[in-house]
């Protein structure tokens, strides 16, 4: 933000604050901030969630009496799948001068900072873990910093919330150091922090009363929650004059919308494995048999923080739009599933059909906030699921792996009858069609090199956002242990592409295509 408009605001908020009584502070600093009718301040909720669209957990914009807290935009539905960073090749980035001065539309908040892995697992949680990192501070300037001070730097984000977790020895949200030092005075953050929203307000008045915490604490605090408001035009109008004040039903769910979901879901849908037969010809292919406790899902395939869709289409849905004979039997009805019946009589159905796709993987009852998942492979009679049919079946077997972990799919990698392999995270509610396209050719999964008049290249998405490690990685690699880099005495692996350097099934970054790319060398030659 530009410091005379900063400072501006800052002015304004601080005339605003001794307006208010104790009381009104103390619940100005909470989730929920109470209206203040003698001056005109209407209430406003803080708290809400946008990482699909507009999530069900959270209140979306409304304008009655209380002003709900978040406007927000298609998300990364399939993490990093979708992105297209300089990882893949070199990008251009452009910014307009002037647009960090502009009013706020949105104000987006980065989360959990910092050193913030571990949710639950193995009876270990998040609210009283400690994340002792035992590394150097030259270790989390480089490793677990970086992406914050981005995000606050670069990003220009409007709020921070901090971590649940200790972080040797101190909670995140108790920090003077991670709090004040850095992201404030380091980083000059110019917005406000989230620090357990849920419980500060009481606290602050309590203590307040009896002179255990000064006043101006508070007094602080609300000076960057109040200029963050007055950026998004909170004071300004009724909020019906603002540009999206008057949205209504006819705004949801539009044809635009609806393309753009289909959009993110294609983007991020991951190419693992081509034996030669993905993409398969819609006309050639007589018959589909669809198997698997994802190849009818809706609920995993939404995952959770998601709003309420006006339709959805499965991956038996989708290549239903496709193919003329597509048949489905569960196999496996969920993740956990042990009936051989069942299997038995998807493999049978399996040995008649031209194509077998086994749409199988994880979903919330496995991996989830509050919920860390303990061991990498296929639950259940997944495994099993899959070797039986390649071992019944003649037609090609393409599988579809819906999570959002890496799991050891190795047993299918090395089945020659597994003609080809797609990691489609959770895709949403077009996911559906998104994988029907890929698997019969209408999105490739990884397009060319653009080739730009500045000599620049674009490479687009379909890139795995993750290594893909093997089963017994789970075992070497305690999550409690923050640890990152390789230590041979404890056979430590090492985390991530930066460090691990074992063999793995697929790496960070991998994605195949359709398209065959001249190599990147002779493309720099013809730009000169």
């Amino acid at each position: 933000m530009k410091i005379q408009l900063f400072l501006a605001l800052f002015l304004s908020a601080k005339d605003l604050i001794p307006r208010l009584t104790l009381q009104e502070k103390a619940q100005q600093l909470g989730n929920h901030a109470a209206g203040i009718s003698r001056l005109g301040i209407p209430a406003y909720k803080w708290w809400s969630e946008a990482l699909h669209g507009m999530a069900s957990v959270g209140y979306g914009v409304n304008f009655n009496a209380t002003v709900a807290g978040a406007t927000s935009f298609p998300a990364v539905i399939l993490s990093a799948a979708s992105f297209n960073t300089t990882s893949w090749g070199l990008q251009e980035v452009g910014k307009e001068g002037n647009s960090t001065g502009n009013k706020l539309k949105v104000s987006s908040c980065y989360k959990h900072y910092t050193a913030y892995d571990l949710d639950k697992w193995k009876g270990v949680d998040r609210f009283h873990f400690d994340a002792k990192l035992c590394v150097t501070k030259k270790d989390i300037e480089d490793i677990f910093q970086p992406l914050f001070r981005s995000c606050v730097e670069e990003g220009r984000v409007s709020s921070v919330m901090c971590s649940y977790n200790r972080v040797n020895g101190i909670p995140t949200c108790a920090d003077p150091v991670l709090l004040k030092g850095v992201i404030r005075e380091q980083w000059n953050l110019d917005g406000f922090k989230h620090e357990l929203q849920r419980f500060f307000a009481k606290v602050y008045r309590e203590c307040s009363q009896v002179n255990k915490i000064k006043e101006s604490i508070g007094d602080h605090a609300l000076i960057y929650n109040y200029i963050v408001l007055m950026r998004l035009g909170f004071f300004d109008m009724d909020p019906k004059l603002h540009p999206f004040g008057n949205l209504g039903p006819l705004n949801v769910c539009t044809e635009e919308h609806q393309e753009l979901a289909l959009d993110v879901a294609k983007q991020g849908i991951v190419l693992l494995d081509n034996k030669g037969a993905l993409s398969l010809s819609k006309n050639t292919t007589k018959n589909f048999i669809v198997i698997g406790p994802n190849g009818n899902a809706i609920v995993a395939m939404i995952s959770i923080y998601a709003g309420i869709p006006s339709e959805y289409t499965t991956p038996l849905q989708g290549l239903q739009k496709y193919i003329l004979f597509v048949t489905y039997t569960v196999g496996c009805p969920f993740m956990n599933c042990t009936d051989e019946l069942l299997v038995g009589l998807a493999t049978k159905a399996a040995t008649t059909t031209d194509v077998v796709v086994l749409v199988m993987g994880l979903d919330q009852s496995i991996e989830q906030e509050d919920l860390d998942w303990e061991n990498l492979i296929l639950l259940g009679y997944q495994e099993k699921c899959v070797k039986d049919m390649a071992n019944a079946t003649n037609g090609t077997m393409i599988l579809v792996i819906m999570s959002i972990s890496p799991i050891d799919i190795s047993f299918a990698k090395n089945e020659r009858k597994v003609r080809g392999i797609l990691w489609v995270g959770y895709p949403g509610q077009a996911g559906g069609d998104a994988i029907a396209q890929v698997i019969c050719g209408d999105h490739n999964p990884v397009t060319n090199y653009h080739l730009h008049t500045d000599n620049l290249f674009i490479l687009s998405a379909g890139r795995s956002p993750f290594t893909w490690y093997p089963k017994e990685y789970s075992d070497q690699m305690p999550m409690t242990n923050m640890n990152l880099k390789v230590n041979a005495t404890n056979n430590f692996p090492g985390r991530t592409y930066r460090f691990y350097t074992r063999k793995s099934l697929y790496e960070f970054g991998h994605g195949l295509s359709y398209s065959i790319f001249p190599s990147l060398l002779f493309m720099l030659l013809l730009s000169y």
